[in-house]
């Protein structure tokens, strides 16, 4: 199945080939072309059940999204990046594609010769790089898991490198891109522990703390995170000398239920920049937070 946006990402349009729904045996055989099976205006999130309820192909748009193996392709302003459907990745989400809405509108991208992307999922920031760039002569991928990064290679055919955050990364770069770092304050009640991987601030300090060792003169830090992380990020680019342009934000639905604790959201509306507002046209997204794209240089 492909999933794909406008550049304004205003749309998000499902489609799918004939011929792989004939061989999953839900239509007949000998069917082909290309099929288009719904849209969704203004997208919150990549995959939004209360929209797909709505819709006429919604079951089957969840079968191929959740319930089958068939790869799911996101396209953006030309760059078709594929999720596999390997342990422990996910497709772009909503996130990501904010951060390339506001990476093309540096020049950073298009001049670099040398880049790293970093903690990226299935590699489509730095996929997007390689297919509008004339200057780019390599794009190396870094993630702490393998199945991200036999991902990105099997998207880009580009370096893989498996790594918690820079530890296993030796180069320096032109330009370094980190697409929706996870960027959510943890409350000081909470009962359990926390994944890293989606949650707390550590990934981002670590790649605010070690990019300036990575990164060529004059280089710079792409960067996107959400708001509710906006203080943490003002304090950390404070600590790592760090300069920062908004190059982007867009409003999203914040998904709360992932948090499991209702005294966490609390404290996350408290500290600013997660928001509760029920609106009548997004059923079922009931809190609100921005992603942002930032443009980072180092003192």
């Amino acid at each position: 199945m492909e999933i794909s946006y406008t550049n304004d990402l205003r749309k998000q349009t499902f489609y799918e080939q004939l011929e792989t729904l004939a061989s999953a045996g839900i239509v007949e055989k000998g069917a082909k072309g290309n099929v288009h099976l719904g849209s969704i205006f203004n997208p919150l999130v990549a995959f939004d059940k209360s929209e797909l309820n709505q819709m006429q192909n919604g079951n089957l748009i969840n079968y191929l999204f959740v319930g089958s193996n068939i790869p799911v392709t996101t396209q953006y302003d030309g760059t078709q990046n594929n999720w596999y459907k390997l342990d422990g990745t996910w497709p772009a989400a909503i996130d990501s594609l904010v951060h390339l809405r506001g990476q093309k509108k540096s020049d950073s991208i298009y001049l670099a010769g040398k880049v790293l992307d970093i903690g990226w999922g299935t590699g489509i920031a730095g996929q997007y790089i390689l297919d509008h760039s004339d200057n780019v002569g390599k794009v190396d991928f870094a993630d702490i898991n393998p199945n991200a990064v036999k991902s990105a290679i099997m998207n880009t055919n580009q370096k893989g490198i498996v790594s918690d955050a820079f530890l296993n990364v030796k180069d320096k770069y032109d330009l370094i891109v980190a697409s929706a770092v996870p960027a959510t304050p943890v409350y000081s009640g909470l009962k359990r522990e926390i994944n890293p991987l989606f949650e707390g601030t550590s990934f981002l300090e670590n790649i605010l703390r070690g990019a300036p060792n990575h990164l060529e003169k004059g280089g710079s830090l792409i960067l996107s995170h959400s708001s509710v992380g906006e203080k943490s990020f003002d304090e950390l680019a404070e600590k790592y000398g760090a300069k920062s342009k908004e190059l982007d934000s867009r409003e999203v639905a914040f998904r709360v239920e992932f948090l499991g604790d209702e005294n966490w959201v609390k404290y996350l509306v408290d500290l600013g920049g997660l928001r509760f507002e029920e609106k009548e046209t997004h059923e079922g997204h009931n809190f609100w937070h921005d992603v942002k794209v930032k443009e980072i240089t180092f003192e």
